[in-house]
């Protein structure tokens, strides 16, 4: 959902970035929510990067920095994600907490002989540490995660061995507005905070990604949100999804949705073009009357009827099937 590229130009020599968008997963699709995020972190002549599901990322980020940078190292820094990941796994939707990829931390790391490493730690390995970097003549090196790394890698590639200004060097922040340009989608954008690092001098800025598309807006379908939820299920971003009630308005449809407390399971009034659809994922679905009367289908798939009065049926055919 969030997008780091870092390009090793010279074994002392590294220039990276990272996006500031974040997007809500509805539906197992992704929607634009933000471009409000901090990704890259600058903690005294160390940055890293550190995203993923956002209220994961930002506790770890915080707890990672409140330690003397002299004591980052791979023990207290994997100390810190699984922290994070163990405290808010737990309050996830099922669809989200399946997902790959839920938090990720990058360190551009100079080591004693002066060259450039890439340390990435990642959910999806249990925050086993590895290290990447390039293989001699490998130049320039060009590692990348997230979605939009997929379109930004390989045209930094060709780009970096194809153009050259006048004096024989890169422009490379140009390269690099471009390629995130080219990426900008709902899971994608904002603001790119770029980085250039000669080992000894460090130069970083900021610059806004123009979107090439219009964007995916789960928010311009809600008319409202009702109820504040109990804070045992949250979304990707740390809004409360259990116990909150939502109107919206898609095309071709009215959508009346409550999630229930503790678990975010679905109960829906959706009045569409074609009909009406009253349902539920888990519990009864009952159509009842004050005088007695209802009609239920259990969560167990049976069907209840019951009339306090007489049932008429009337039809020109009827069918049992078994």
């Amino acid at each position: 959902m969030s997008v780091f590229i870092a390009t090793i130009l010279e074994n002392d020599k590294i220039a990276f970035a990272a996006d500031s968008r974040v997007c809500e997963i509805i539906n197992g699709e992704a929607y634009w929510d933000n471009d409000n995020a901090t990704k890259l972190y600058h903690h005294g002549k160390v940055w890293f990067y550190c995203s993923g599901v956002m209220s994961m990322a930002e506790d770890a980020a915080k707890d990672i920095m409140s330690y003397p940078v002299e004591q980052m190292c791979p023990h207290s820094i994997i100390k810190a994600l699984r922290k994070a990941y163990d405290k808010h796994i737990i309050t996830l939707p099922p669809d989200i907490k399946n997902m790959k990829y839920l938090l990720q931390l990058v360190i551009p790391f100079n080591g004693e002989n002066g060259e450039w490493e890439i340390h990435y730690y990642d959910s999806e390995f249990d925050f086993e540490h590895r290290i990447y970097k390039p293989e001699p003549n490998e130049m320039p090196y060009v590692w990348g995660i997230g979605k939009g790394s997929r379109i930004i890698n390989p045209y930094l590639k060709d780009a970096c061995t194809t153009y050259k200004n006048v004096d024989g060097e890169y422009d490379i922040t140009k390269l690099y507005i471009k390629a995130f340009e080219k990426a900008a989608a709902e899971n994608c954008g904002g603001e790119m905070t770029f980085v250039y690092s000669d080992g000894v001098e460090c130069l970083h800025g900021k610059t806004t990604i123009k979107d090439s598309r219009k964007l995916r807006k789960w928010n311009n379908t809600s008319l409202s949100n009702h109820g504040e939820g109990d804070g045992v299920i949250v979304s990707t971003t740390g809004k409360n999804i259990s116990g909150v009630a939502e109107m919206s308005k898609p095309n071709g449809s009215y959508d009346i949705i409550y999630r229930n407390s503790n678990y975010a399971k679905e109960r829906r009034l959706l009045l569409k073009d074609e009909g009406i659809e009253l349902s539920t994922e888990t519990g009864d679905l009952i159509i009842g009357h004050d005088n007695g009367s209802f009609i239920k289908l259990t969560s167990g798939g049976d069907i209840e009827i019951k009339a306090t009065g007489k049932i008429y049926f009337n039809g020109s055919e009827f069918n049992f099937d078994n």
